[in-house]
């Protein structure tokens, strides 16, 4: 969560999104965790286009 702090930190005081990559990131089971730091995600297909939907709550 250290990590996820910082990276929530960066983000509104650089006033931008920071953009999960589900490539980069596949601990499944963590998403909820990250999700509460991170709200935006990228999707290469449409298999991760609905995890994003469906696990992030958000659109890829």
């Amino acid at each position: 969560r250290k990590n996820l702090q910082r990276i929530k930190s960066v983000e509104e005081r650089a006033g931008v999104n920071i953009i999960l990559a589900f490539k980069a990131f596949a601990m499944w089971k963590a998403f909820p965790i990250v999700r509460e730091y991170i709200g935006h995600s990228t999707a290469s297909s449409i298999a991760e286009a609905r995890l994003a939907f469906e696990e992030m709550g958000s659109p890829a």
